[in-house]
């Protein structure tokens, strides 16, 4: 079967980093909605991409592939077909992981990986009749080294430096290239983010030594370093980077088992809290409830940790009707209107919950295939 990390790598359009998602709101410097996690699997040296497994054996399968098409979300198809025909979805704990790849305004469609013997599969979520359908034909797709940061700017991983440019092309004269040194591999996880307003950068580099993460924040106009903090991480590798409000997301995760644990880090106090528990093998584990309100899906699936990044404060988590296995994480689809839809793997492989985020997070239904028989 092959990893998590290597299904991502070829259904995401995108470098698997943080992706803005949701739809736009009005309101003035709005963080990116939805947070993407890093792949389930280790690459074979210590990246910022990189989450902690160990990789299962290949399978002699080709993975799917992402839908073609016009993609404002970076990474999901916004076309989805459900012409194809009704389908089962294998389960078992046999069955691998799950991953996203296309939400449109009447359906959502994810793949699952296979093993020695199954095949792999693609499936249509019809969310008005709750039928699933076996997507017609082998979608295309491509990866890009840019991605959104869902506010006003666009990151770039060059050789050895950041490329930051605003969402707005007339503006294309204010990009800032930022010389690290040393940049992460190019065309996947790039672990940094721009500051609500725009000024800052942060970058975290797990370069320290142990379970240290170095926390670069750097200045936009002088295009220079103002600080570099060590953050004790959970493990050596560093996922996925966002600036939420005050506080700055790392996702850290351990070298050889399930775990990934979303800290929040404060850049003045220079204190860190962790938001939740494990959001191992979760694509996108952080979104946008209200006011500074985040919601973090946690690895099973099976609740909803609610943190005010301003204040770091925990509130009481919301629980939901899933219950996937740790080691292979769910995937979480974005929807219109503050919804996402959460996509279990097994032992509950293609079981959907739909969830309300704001303004208080609520399941709306709970879908289930066919089972194969």
């Amino acid at each position: 079967m092959p990893s998590r990390r290597a299904l991502v790598a070829v259904l995401a359009a995108s470098p698997l980093a943080l992706l803005g998602c949701g739809e736009k709101k009005t309101e003035p410097a709005r963080p990116t909605t939805s947070i993407a996690a890093p792949p389930v699997a280790p690459p074979p040296t210590v990246s910022a991409s990189a989450a902690a497994s160990v990789a299962p054996a290949p399978s002699s399968a080709a993975p799917p592939t992402a839908p073609e098409g016009d993609a404002p979300i970076d990474g999901l198809a916004t076309k989805v077909d459900t012409s194809g025909a009704p389908a089962c979805v294998p389960g078992g704990v046999d069955f691998g992981f799950t991953v996203a790849i296309g939400s449109s305004d009447s359906a959502i469609a994810f793949c699952v990986d296979g093993n020695e013997k199954s095949e792999h599969g693609c499936f249509a979520l019809d969310l008005a009749s709750g039928g699933y359908h076996k997507l017609p034909k082998a979608p295309r797709g491509k990866v890009t080294k840019k991605r959104s940061t869902g506010k006003a700017h666009v990151i770039e991983a060059l050789e050895k430096s950041l490329r930051v440019c605003p969402s707005d092309p007339a503006r294309a004269a204010d990009c800032a290239t930022l010389d690290l040194g040393a940049v992460y591999r190019r065309g996947e996880a790039i672990p940094a983010d721009v500051s609500p307003d725009g000024k800052k950068v942060v970058v975290v580099r797990d370069l320290g030594a142990g379970d240290t993460h170095n926390v670069e924040i750097w200045d936009l106009a002088t295009k220079t370093r103002d600080k570099r903090v060590g953050l004790q991480g959970r493990g050596s590798l560093v996922g996925p980077v966002a600036w939420l409000g005050k506080r700055i997301l790392v996702v850290s995760c351990v070298e050889a088992g399930p775990g990934c644990a979303p800290m929040l880090f404060d850049p003045e106090t220079q204190k860190s809290t962790t938001a939740s528990t494990n959001v191992y093998g979760v694509n996108l584990p952080a979104h946008r409830v209200a006011g500074s309100t985040w919601a973090f899906v946690s690895a099973t699936g099976s609740e909803l940790a609610l943190v005010d990044v301003d204040t770091g404060a925990k509130k009481p988590s919301v629980a939901l009707p899933l219950a996937s296995e740790v080691e292979h994480g769910v995937a979480v689809i974005p929807r219109p209107s503050d919804r996402i839809a959460i996509v279990g793997s097994p032992p509950n492989t293609g079981q959907v919950v739909l969830v309300d985020l704001a303004p208080t997070p609520k399941v709306v239904k709970k879908y289930a295939p066919p089972t194969c028989k």
